[in-house]
């Protein structure tokens, strides 16, 4: 049975680098540079399939990575913030209500400096 070898990228690369120079030397018999041109045209096809492969792996890895890093950071956020976040949706708190209570609380402290320095 025969084996199928593994496309090796760099291999291919410098065989291509050979092929183009020497077509470019020239001193070729016609037959012999389109024997050189058919085998280029072949690595440069095998070449876009296996970066084609290593695209889709990225891409994959990529949606992988971006996926672990979402789970990473909602595993990190505390309790206490699930639970305004899920109080906020279901609409149990008020945001405005919040918002002019910490605007009092930040002008009672305010008045109560002024006060203090009075005396």
């Amino acid at each position: 049975m025969k084996e199928k070898k593994e496309f090796d990228f760099e291999r291919a690369l410098t065989r291509l680098e050979e092929i183009v120079e020497k077509i470019g030397e020239g001193g070729l018999t016609l037959d012999e540079a389109m024997k050189l041109y058919e085998e280029g045209a072949g690595l440069i096809k095998l070449a876009r399939k296996r970066l084609g492969e290593v695209k889709g792996k990225l891409e994959v890895l990529k949606v992988e990575l971006e996926s672990s890093e979402e789970e990473l950071s909602e595993e990190k956020v505390s309790e206490d913030v699930k639970k305004y976040v899920s109080d906020l949706d279901d609409g149990e708190i008020d945001v405005e209500e919040e918002e002019d209570s910490d605007a009092d609380e930040e002008n009672s402290d305010e008045e109560g400096k002024d006060v203090e320095g009075l005396f």
